[in-house]
């Protein structure tokens, strides 16, 4: 809603330049137009009339450039938000992140944990099979002996 406050303000403060030109260019026709006499017995009309006129593109030039610079802030305010809202997400995206990490790290410690124990299961299946064939090569010299 502030925006299209603002935007109206400054499409104002535009209408109000526009006017305060239009107004001036006629008063200059005007002035152009008339004859040397008369330049001369209205000199301090005119000069009247173009300060006048002089103050009204100086009410309206203040006018816009007030506008502008509202709608200016608050284009910042609304892109300073935006800035923080973004920041704000990816402080949370970086919190995730370290968290999948340590997860990560986890597992592979776990895997790694996993691992050692199949080495060590390895030997003992080795172990039993050289028993086993051991004692089917004793059993054979047994006989032999007895």
């Amino acid at each position: 809603m502030g925006q299209i406050k603002d935007c109206d303000d400054v499409r104002d403060a535009l209408e109000n330049l526009q006017q305060a030109l239009t107004e001036a260019t006629k008063k200059i026709e005007k002035y152009q137009k008339s004859n040397c006499l008369l330049k001369i017995l209205r000199s301090s009309c005119y000069e009247t009339e173009f300060k006048d006129v002089n103050e009204r593109l100086s009410d309206a030039y203040e006018e816009l450039s007030g506008s502008l610079h509202v709608q200016q802030n608050h284009i910042q305010e609304e892109q300073d938000r935006k800035l923080e809202e973004q920041d704000r997400k990816l402080e949370e995206l970086e919190e995730e992140l370290e968290e999948l990490e340590e997860e990560l790290e986890e597992l592979e410690e776990e895997l790694g944990e996993l691992e050692e124990l199949e080495e060590l299961e390895e030997p003992e299946e080795e172990l039993e099979k050289l028993e086993e064939e051991l004692e089917r090569k004793l059993e054979g010299k047994k006989c032999v002996i007895l």
